[in-house]
């Protein structure tokens, strides 16, 4: 008898998840990294079958790496996404998000003003006109690192839009260095 009401339970609160994951829209933020099952996975829900051990380490290590990922960013243990109810989910750590946003960031800023390369190139020619200097573009993100450090030793506190700077500034010198 416990084994059938778990069952039903667990059925009806698969029902219940994949109703509000196929009425979330596609372009929902919480739908980011979101990966819909291709084929559905079985999970024994009766009394009888047991997990091994490793796999209820693995269990274990799971849900405490969200803990940590979630008590880091301050949040409850509910994310807004969806992500972590697939299987596989990995935190996103702070270092892995400062360079997702620095991506972004890259990616904004290159439709604005164009490739690295030409515009580090612009202001290192007018820098080297204006001062006689004979920065290159890879230089000159070096430059932006540089001013980024500084305002941070300025006001004394750091930021994560500095962080985001530096990263994308450093992203920016390899490009520059290797064209």
């Amino acid at each position: 008898m416990t084994t059938t009401t778990l069952e039903e339970s667990n059925a009806a609160l698969r029902a219940a998840v994949r109703e509000r994951l196929d009425a979330t829209p596609k372009d929902d933020h919480k739908m980011a990294g979101y990966q819909p099952l291709t084929e559905p996975r079985h999970i024994a829900a009766s009394t009888e079958e047991t997990q091994d051990a490793a796999t209820m380490n693995a269990a274990a290590k799971h849900v405490e790496a969200a803990r940590e990922f979630y008590a880091l960013r301050g949040d409850s243990v509910l994310s807004d996404t969806y992500a972590e109810w697939e299987p596989g989910f990995r935190p996103v750590t702070p270092a892995e998000q400062t360079l997702r946003d620095a991506i972004a960031t890259i990616r904004d800023r290159h439709g604005k003003y164009g490739p690295p390369t030409e515009h580090f190139a612009r202001t290192a020619s007018l820098v080297n006109a204006a001062f006689g200097t004979t920065f290159t573009p890879a230089d000159w993100a070096l430059v932006m690192v540089l001013d980024k450090i500084a305002r941070q030793l300025g006001t004394g506190q750091a930021t994560d839009d500095a962080a985001i700077d530096i990263a994308g500034y450093a992203a920016c010198h390899q490009e520059c260095r290797r064209a």
